[in-house]
């Protein structure tokens, strides 16, 4: 079996700037839920995944985060539709870390 030319050997270095979101974080204020950010095998992908209620029913999400092939940063690709926001000027949700590491 030959390998992919397309693909690369190692993981993008630059995605390591990421480290500090790894763990499970609850998220207070505005909107209430927990998010938990984990790297997939390889360290090739960054996977959130978490919950979130905001003044009705809670909604479950997925993003994935990679290493662009253009820029070479980081680049969000969410898998499920996203929960609306209030306008910057209001939104007052701040995440809160709680350290569980694997």
């Amino acid at each position: 079996m030959s390998e992919d030319p397309v693909a690369p050997a190692a993981p993008d270095q630059r995605l390591r700037t990421l480290d500090p979101l790894v763990g499970r974080w609850t998220i207070a204020g505005d909107a209430e839920g927990e998010t938990v950010y984990e790297w997939m095998d390889g360290r090739f992908f960054l996977m959130q995944r978490g919950h979130l209620a905001r003044g009705g029913p809670t909604r479950s999400f997925v993003e994935i985060i990679a290493s662009s092939a253009v820029s070479g940063r980081p680049k969000r690709h969410p898998t499920s539709p996203p929960v609306s926001t209030p306008p910057p000027a209001t939104r007052s949700t701040t995440p809160t870390k709680r350290t569980t590491r694997r």
